[in-house]
């Protein structure tokens, strides 16, 4: 459960940044919890330890990520599905320009029988 010294207000500052952060630096992040950048820390590792939130500290960057590391079977389906959405928006495209190129096609050959050339067309 909760550390006796910290307040119930500061837990939920926490989970509240780790909800709407990704990652974020020590000093920013004592800024929010108006600590010291110990304090901050000490803080945030009592509430890794106790599972209340997932975080990683990288002391020399002095930055936190809350983020989770994906394993290697959700990165593969996620590109799995960003090559199926481009697969489907280069289908479109191809649509597209055959269309256009139809156009074209459609309005040369009739400017051409409006001006008595439909012979010279392009077929």
């Amino acid at each position: 459960m909760h550390s006796p010294e910290i307040p119930d207000f500061g837990w939920k500052n926490v989970r509240v940044i780790a909800k709407y952060f990704t990652r974020i630096r020590m000093d920013r992040l004592k800024h929010f919890l108006d600590l010291s950048e110990e304090e901050s820390e000490k803080y945030l590792s009592e509430m890794v330890t106790s599972g209340d939130i997932y975080a990683r500290i990288d002391r020399p960057a002095k930055t936190i990520s809350f983020q989770k590391p994906k394993s290697a079977n959700d990165v593969l389906n996620e590109w799995s599905g960003n090559i199926h959405e481009l697969l489907g928006l280069c289908e479109k495209l191809g649509h597209l320009i055959t269309k256009v190129r139809i156009s074209k096609h459609n309005t040369l050959k009739g400017l051409m029988i409006l001006v008595g050339r439909d012979d010279e067309c392009c077929g």
